[in-house]
Order: structure tokens, then C-alpha cells, then sequence
């Protein structure tokens, strides 16, 4: 019996494999911080912001190149999609699932920007390889209502030397937004803004830049200019 189930075991070829990850040390580190919030179904960008953004977040990251890059999710609670990877088709089969409903919004929904900047920033520090530059890339529509103040959360960037660069989705005029088919607001609706001095304050306290995108194409544009970093 012992004879046979040696047989049996060596037949079956059993093997252990070491896999090793080759990290390219020129590329840098980014954390993608995407707004899930319910303004994000605001149809200005068609057929809305989030569906345009997942279109042309992908693209990025078909152009990332060497680059880790992991995706963190926001509303009034944040969200780890994915941590830092250079898996671009697990990336992109991750965004594809982002949307408002991977955060429970029937709490009252809410925008918490700056507890979604320090999450990815203390994402990016427990992963830190020396030689290697971080980057938070921040992309929201609306203003920061909940947590802890973005101004803040923007200090905290500078200090651990990450640059943040913020793009803001929306059109000039504020916009009425529909979940599950109800006006959110009821009788009073509720208006997505976009709050374009904040955004530029947080990302000049973290020596960064802010962009301004107002329709798919321009939101191309940013992320190709994004995707050089340095």
C-alpha cells in the first residue's frame, strides 16, 4: 500500500513554485482616490460622470507603464479596491465594479474627501519602496462634507512628500441627481457642485496641480498628462 501511494504521488508531479514580482525602480507609486458619491450619477458627462470616468481611468491605466497604481473609493466611507499593483487586468476588472452602490449610500450619502486622502496616503507609506515617488490622484465632483478637513489631509500629504493632483468633474451648472429612480433631495433636490477653490488650495498646499475637466474628451486630456509623471 505504501508502495502504490508512492506511485500515485509521483505520477502526479507535485512541485512548489516561487514566483518573484520584478519592480521597474524608475516608475512611481499612485493612488487613484475616486469619488462613489451620489453625485456622481449627475448626467453632465454622458451618460453620467461615473461611467466616463471609469472609461477613461482605464485608458490610463493601459498607459501606466511601470507604474504601481491602486485604486481607493470614497463617499461618506472610503474604500480600499485595490492596493498597489502593476496587475493592470486585475486594475481594470476592479474599476469596471466601481459605482455608487460598492459604498452604502443610504445612510445619507456624504463626500469625505480628506479621510480619503489620508487613507491612500497611509496605503502608499506601508508599501513604500526607497527610491520610488508617490502620487495621489484625486477625482471628485463635489464638495467635501463629511470627516476630516481636505486642508488638513493636504498637509499630511506634503509632509510624507506625496504630490496630489486633483481633477474636478462637473459642468458650470449645478446639477440635479436621480437614485433609483428618485430626485435625491425629495422637494428640496439636491444640487452636485463643484468646488473648484478648494480643490485648487488642497493640491497647492501638497505641491501639486489641479485640473479642471468639463467634458470625456478634456478628462482624456488630464489623464494623459498624468500618465507621464515623471
Amino acid at each position: 500500500m505504501i508502495a502504490t501511494a508512492v506511485l500515485v504521488v509521483a505520477a502526479a508531479q507535485p512541485y512548489h513554485e516561487s514566483r518573484f514580482e520584478r519592480m521597474d525602480e524608475e516608475g512611481i507609486d499612485i493612488a487613484l482616490v475616486l469619488d462613489v458619491s451620489l453625485s456622481m450619477l449627475a448626467e453632465d458627462f454622458p451618460p453620467n460622470r461615473l461611467a466616463a470616468l471609469r472609461s477613461i481611468a482605464g485608458d490610463f491605466l493601459d498607459r501606466s507603464g511601470g507604474h504601481r497604481v491602486g485604486i481607493y473609493i470614497f463617499a461618506g466611507d472610503t474604500y480600499v479596491q485595490s492596493p498597489l499593483t502593476e496587475d493592470r487586468v486585475a486594475l481594470k476588472t476592479l474599476l469596471d465594479s466601481v459605482s455608487v452602490h460598492a459604498l452604502n449610500q443610504t445612510k445619507g450619502g456624504g463626500t469625505a474627501i480628506g479621510d480619503a486622502l489620508v487613507m491612500a496616503i497611509e496605503r502608499l507609506q506601508r508599501q513604500k519602496v526607497e527610491g520610488r515617488d508617490q502620487a495621489v490622484i484625486l477625482i471628485t465632483d463635489g464638495e467635501s462634507n463629511l470627516g476630516l478637513d481636505p486642508m488638513l489631509a493636504a498637509r499630511y500629504l506634503k509632509r510624507a512628500e506625496a504630490r496630489l493632483y486633483a481633477i474636478g468633474i462637473g459642468s458650470e451648472t449645478p446639477q440635479e441627481v436621480y437614485f433609483q429612480g428618485e430626485r435625491v433631495g425629495g422637494d428640496t433636490p439636491f444640487l452636485a457642485a463643484l468646488d473648484d477653490e478648494s480643490l485648487r488650495a488642497m493640491t497647492a498646499i501638497a505641491n501639486g496641480e489641479y485640473f479642471r475637466a468639463t467634458d470625456a474628451d478634456a478628462l482624456g486630456k488630464v489623464f494623459g498628462e498624468l500618465s507621464r509623471l515623471e
